[in-house]
């Protein structure tokens, strides 16, 4: 091409019969571009428990039931009501994916919730949906067939108590009093079992519980020896156990 190429007037080797242009078009706006991606959750953890959580997104259920994290807040709101503290600060222990925490705070319009879980997991899918993102996720149906769903918290109900909602990760035996405070109600629900040290947990709890406040525990009982870290992990369980059996008299 030689020094043709290189001016600013340079046409070289144009040739009539196409089109020799490259360009870009430039498009500026004064609104906002969302240019996030909402994918598809792929954690299979976090799947069961988005699905336990939000059962509705798959279709009713049947015959009027509701989810556990449903009814264990309405079981919580019952006895804060029994108690005069429908208002204050509420600390839910093992919150998941938030649905608890959520229904709580919209239920309790002057409260403050925390929710608390060991899975960072779980925490960022209750945030997503706190942020007002919709949470798409699937769930197996039938073999390799697998069904798509999504959930939001404004056709539940749910978004506008969730500005009160704040979520963060920790071990539920292992938290810092001077980081969380102490709070009106601690709700557990189905915690016990799930821990390394039960026993720990149970002394340490009342620090967080303000006086005359109100610390709900519900339990499967189902202790299995695998979670615990004690050597005697039977040790570590509350109740549930037999007496020793005295020997016979001679």
């Amino acid at each position: 091409m030689g020094c043709n190429g290189a001016t600013t007037d340079s046409r070289y080797s144009f040739r009539r019969h196409f089109f020799q242009h490259a360009g870009i078009r430039y498009v500026q706006s004064d609104t906002p571009v969302d240019i996030s991606m909402n994918l598809y959750e792929t954690d299979p953890l976090v799947l069961r428990e988005i699905d336990a959580h939000f059962p509705e997104a798959g279709g009713a259920l049947p015959g009027g039931l509701q989810p556990f994290a449903k009814v264990s807040a309405q079981a919580v709101l019952d006895a804060a009501a029994a108690h005069g503290l429908l208002a204050g600060r509420v600390l839910d222990l093992g919150c998941g994916t938030g649905r608890r925490s959520f229904e709580l705070a919209s239920a309790l319009p002057n409260a403050e919730v925390t929710g608390v879980d060991r899975t960072a997991r779980y925490i960022k899918a209750a945030v997503r949906l706190q942020e007002g993102e919709i949470v798409r996720y699937t769930v197996p149906s039938d073999g390799a067939i697998n069904s798509f769903h999504e959930v939001s918290l404004s056709p539940l109900g749910l978004a506008e108590g969730a500005a009160r909602c704040h979520f963060a990760q920790g071990q539920p035996e292992n938290l810092d009093r001077k980081k969380l405070g102490c709070f009106d109600v601690v709700v557990g629900a189905n915690l016990l079992e799930t821990l390394q040290s039960p026993k720990d947990f149970l002394d340490s709890i009342a620090d967080f519980v303000k006086p005359g406040g109100l610390l709900v525990l519900s339990s499967t009982y189902d202790w299995q020896a695998e979670l615990t870290s004690d050597s005697d992990p039977a040790s570590q369980r509350v109740g549930g156990y037999k007496c020793a059996t005295p020997d016979p008299q001679p």
